[in-house]
């Protein structure tokens, strides 16, 4: 691509951003589906997961890597509809209860706010049962970065519907609290819901806030 260094500042149109995008995928020979289908096939990515590490890794192009990373960012610019408008622990807790409360697995989720605490993306995080070997800090942290958050509230779901925190849901939240302090990311609250209710850390005094 024949342009000067480039920086995401100096996008300042949705426009332009997909005219990046577009330049930075011909400059891999992407022109159409096929070319993509054989792209991912190359680079064997069959996930957006793995598409995530890609972009992150050092075998990706500096110009497809930040473009691709400025589209994301962009799109999670446009707040969902269904999140609500005034961020508050109660609002936050009965958002989480509504979205988590009848799975019949365990689902942790995140919700990023920016330095004014506007809410810039949501996102399922990890599957499967909360213990302390699946929920990863540097996974909230890569997310963190890519959307340029300072803030998390994380929530999972109990399907038993016991809002009581378990001894590795506590040393969970508090290793989370503790690690993402040292990249200056807040762990902002931990919701625990289910069969319609929810619990925060916060409320409870089990979240200390510095």
């Amino acid at each position: 691509m024949d342009y000067p260094i480039y920086e995401k500042a100096l996008i300042s149109t949705d426009q332009e951003l997909f005219t990046w995008f577009k330049e930075a995928l011909f400059d891999q020979g992407i022109y159409d589906f096929e070319d993509l289908a054989v792209f991912l096939q190359k680079n064997q990515i069959e996930s957006f997961e793995q598409f995530f590490k890609y972009i992150k890794g050092p075998y990706c192009p500096k110009d497809l890597a930040v473009t691709t990373e400025s589209l994301i960012e962009r799109i999670h610019e446009v707040i969902p509809k269904e999140l609500p408008e005034v961020l508050s622990l109660e609002s936050l807790g009965k958002y989480f209860s509504k979205q988590l409360s009848y799975l019949q697995h365990e689902e942790f989720w995140g919700i990023y706010v920016n330095r004014s605490g506007r809410v810039v993306a949501k996102k399922k995080l990890f599957v499967g049962t909360f213990d302390r070997t699946v929920v990863h800090p540097r996974e909230i942290i890569s997310w963190a970065c890519l959307y340029g958050a300072k803030g998390v509230f994380i929530c999972h779901n109990h399907p038993s519907g016991n809002l009581t925190p378990s001894q590795a849901d506590m040393k969970t939240t508090e290793r989370l609290s503790k690690t993402l302090k040292l990249v200056d990311l807040q762990l902002l609250d931990h919701f625990i819901v289910g069969q319609g209710k929810y619990m925060s850390f916060v409320e409870q005094h089990l979240l200390e806030l510095v």
